[in-house]
């Protein structure tokens, strides 16, 4: 019987840098970063969404990933707002955005995630700007989410 034998040797080199002992940081307070995922989609919710054409509009917050990955909005493909009304609540936004942040909520417990949630589409529908389409990531097994 003949036996070959192939191996690898892998060496590895720290800069130093990253101390593998240091503990994780603590968890944020509990309900802290539902509190501020709430004042997030409360801001959006309650700004300017008026409209004349599409290009009036975005979207905010939301994933629109087929990746399963946390999102902050109240639809997963982010909530239709009018770009003049994201400009109104932007300073606010990004402060409390940096609140979640620095409490690192993505990671948090309890907080919103998915894993089928294509890129949405928004529209000024009626003058009001919406989400016209979100398209499904796995349409073959579940008929997706398609025709909001």
């Amino acid at each position: 019987m003949k036996c070959l034998a192939i191996g690898a040797l892998v060496v590895c080199a720290c800069d130093g840098l990253y101390d593998d002992r240091a503990p994780d940081p603590p968890p944020p307070p509990p309900g802290q970063c539902g509190d501020i995922a709430n004042h997030l989609i409360e801001l959006v919710a309650t700004a300017d969404d008026a409209c004349v054409v599409a290009d009036d509009c975005t979207t905010v917050g939301g994933v629109g990933t087929c990746e399963c990955a946390p999102f902050v909005a109240a639809d997963c493909a982010g909530d239709p707002i009018s770009v003049r009304g994201f400009e109104a609540i932007r300073t606010e936004y990004a402060l409390v955005h940096a609140r979640w942040d620095t409490l690192d909520c993505f990671h948090a417990a309890g907080v919103q995630a998915v894993c089928d949630c294509g890129p949405g589409i928004v529209d000024c529908i009626g003058g009001r700007c919406q989400l016209a389409f979100v398209q499904s990531c796995f349409p073959q097994f579940d008929g997706g989410v398609d025709g909001l």
